[in-house]
């Protein structure tokens, strides 16, 4: 069966490739079964994008009936806590680089139902006229790209 997985069409570079989709090859689960979700980037333009990091901070779920938070995380670390450091840059490629995320670890899915989840990406742009200097503000650079993803799972009853 194929995942539902689509991206938004609104200022997609036709250079850049990002996908959002399940690890097991399937958005078909039963209740309790762990889901594990994946994001793969690539580029057909050496050069020009900035691989994400820290992509599954907080997924957005549809509807928000029949889920609940398993753990006291409620999904990751928010962006102010822990230590700040600098992150080398890697260039997309076309050789697909991958992050993945156990969505069951944070969230329990108790209802059979379809559920949206969606991610929110923000992919910089590799231009040495827009990087920061050591130690900027990441937050004041606008020249990047910013796409959601979205996946449908469909979550089954458990069978006896």
């Amino acid at each position: 069966m194929p995942i539902d997985c689509k991206s938004p069409l609104v200022n997609k570079p036709s250079d850049l490739r990002v996908e959002l989709r399940s690890t097991s090859g399937s958005n078909r689960f039963k209740v309790g079964e762990p889901i594990e979700l994946e994001a793969v980037f690539s580029s057909k333009a050496p050069g020009t994008y900035l691989e994400p990091w820290g992509l599954f901070g907080k997924p957005n779920i549809k509807p928000g009936l029949g889920f609940h938070f398993a753990g006291p995380s409620r999904g990751g670390l928010s962006p102010s806590s822990g230590p700040t450091f600098e992150v080398p840059n890697h260039d997309l490629s076309s050789n697909p680089a991958s992050h993945s995320y156990r969505l069951s670890n944070a969230y329990r899915f108790d209802e059979p139902g379809e559920y949206h989840v969606t991610l929110t990406v923000t992919v910089g742009l590799d231009d040495e006229s827009k990087r920061h200097p050591p130690g900027a503000d990441p937050g004041a650079n606008p020249h990047f790209v910013m796409l959601t993803l979205e996946i449908v799972l469909r979550i089954v009853a458990k069978s006896c």
